[in-house]
């Protein structure tokens, strides 16, 4: 028997890859996009290494594509083009001196690109409905006392199986298998406001280098309509942006802790022996972990390289 360890959208993407011999093992909603808008990036960036399964995703994120583009805002102007030093500045800016080695190198590919029809919370609700009969009577994690090679230690009884793919955050996964190591993170503000007096020149989301701006990123996500990010709780959102932005009403807001992983992205070797195989940004502790990534390591297990 295999499982399937998170009920969010990586989960259930796993479970729709991979057929019925995995069962959902059910941790609650998804941090991210149990909401409308989604607390963090909502596209599916379309990649040649997904091509072999797009008629199995298709009625789910659609056939159609198109062009998402980023850039630096930075000094009051907007920079297309990727810049080493803003962007060391500007990951310095989100993690501080836990920066990952490699996401800068990642970002390079991550300026403009293209991205399927459908966003990843609508994706995240149609398979919810989908597999909501199948979570709300298997197993729930909080039925689970430990997990040891191959063996789910519940409550009132003991499971065996080959594979567990977890897509729980890695260091919720470690308290279950008893495992001890040091994971740093940083929580994620996510504001959302409408204003008519921003103007992205085009682009779907900035990246704010400056400093002296307390957010670092913000995206358009309908006409008018922007989620605005800090990497910090922040107590009185709308005095805060009334600092830096004019003539705004503020929507709505959310905290979410640990959001992105910091600092270098751990050895899972050892997970081999447990017969776990970890896949999300959380589940891997490595923020370059998008969900087309995620996709294509889910088809490398469903190949059997994994």
């Amino acid at each position: 028997m295999n499982f399937i360890l998170g009920s969010g959208v990586v989960s259930f993407a796993s479970r729709h890859i991979l057929g019925p011999s995995y069962k959902i093992i059910n941790a609650g909603p998804s941090r991210f996009y149990n909401s409308n808008p989604a607390a963090t990036d909502n596209f599916i960036i379309a990649t040649d290494q997904l091509k072999p399964i797009e008629s199995i995703l298709t009625p789910l994120i659609g056939s159609k594509k198109s062009e998402y583009n980023c850039a630096w805002s930075k000094f009051g102007k907007i920079i297309q083009n990727f810049n080493e030093q803003d962007c060391s500045s500007w990951l310095s800016k989100i993690f501080g001196f836990r920066v990952p080695d490699h996401i800068i190198h990642v970002l390079r590919d991550r300026m403009q690109f293209q991205v399927y029809e459908h966003r990843i919370n609508n994706l995240y609700a149609a398979l919810f409905d989908q597999h909501k009969n199948e979570i709300m009577n298997g197993i729930n994690i909080d039925q689970i006392v430990k997990i040891e090679p191959h063996r789910i230690i519940l409550k009132d009884n003991v499971v065996e199986f080959d594979k567990l793919i977890s897509t729980i955050p890695l260091n919720d996964l470690y308290k279950l298998i008893g495992y001890t190591d040091s994971l740093s993170s940083v929580g994620v503000s996510v504001i959302k406001i409408k204003t008519n007096t921003l103007n992205f020149e085009g682009f779907n989301q900035l990246w704010v280098v400056d400093d002296n701006i307390p957010f670092y990123k913000a995206h358009i996500i309908k006409e008018n309509e922007y989620l605005i990010y800090f990497n910090y709780k922040i107590e009185s959102p709308g005095l805060l942006l009334n600092m830096y932005i004019n003539d705004f009403d503020l929507l709505t807001g959310v905290w979410i802790d640990s959001a992105i992983p910091s600092g270098a992205v751990p050895f899972l070797k050892h997970l081999d022996n447990y017969g776990i195989i970890p896949v999300g940004a959380s589940a891997q502790w490595d923020w370059c972990m998008d969900f087309s990534s995620c996709l294509f390591r889910i088809m490398q297990i469903a190949e059997g390289v994994l």
